[in-house]
């Protein structure tokens, strides 16, 4: 890593190349907004080499998957949400909003409580329980949208499902 001084800050470090400018992603982005789901499908086909027929988990697919894992496994889990937390609540406390005037600029940052909030959670092969954990559970919200690759066998990981659904929070 370079640690830079302003002075030695060029234009080119203000440039950066915005996903939504480059026209394939332009495409993809167009084709989900008119054609929704229907799209996803078609890019998973595509992208993934998967047939997916449906994006919600049904009630049984959660029960299933929280009978189906350990108590060791969700013991850790339930240990590492509290940690986060925890963790999470300290640094809420800690951070004050903050505004000042520099040569005629506002400069700051505010705390804005979101309704909601969509987390993408890294999966599939190599699935990482700690993204749902720090995603989902510090932020506090009645309503967390998440989504999660399936692997190769178009079988989602449990594990998660456990973090994820709003399920979760009645078996803690």
């Amino acid at each position: 890593m370079k640690i830079c001084n302003y002075n030695e800050i060029t234009e080119e470090f203000f440039s950066k190349i915005e996903f939504e400018n480059i026209d394939s992603v332009k495409a993809i982005i167009k084709d989900v907004r008119e054609n929704k789901d229907s799209a996803i499908k078609k890019y998973c086909r595509e992208f993934d080499g998967e047939i997916i027929d449906k994006f919600k988990l049904t009630r049984e697919e959660i029960e299933h998957a929280i009978n189906s894992t350990d108590s060791k496994t969700i013991d850790a889990i339930k240990f590492a949400i509290k940690n986060v937390e925890d963790f999470a609540k300290a640094q809420l406390n800690s951070i004050k909003e903050l505004e000042v005037n520099i040569n005629g600029n506002i400069l700051g940052h505010k705390i804005i409580p979101l309704d909601s909030v969509g987390c993408y959670i890294p999966g599939g092969n190599y699935p990482l329980p700690s993204s749902a954990v720090i995603s989902v559970s510090s932020s506090n919200m009645s309503t967390a949208n998440v989504a999660q690759p399936i692997n190769n066998n178009a079988k989602i990981n449990n594990n998660f499902f456990i973090l994820i659904t709003p399920f979760f929070i009645i078996i803690l």
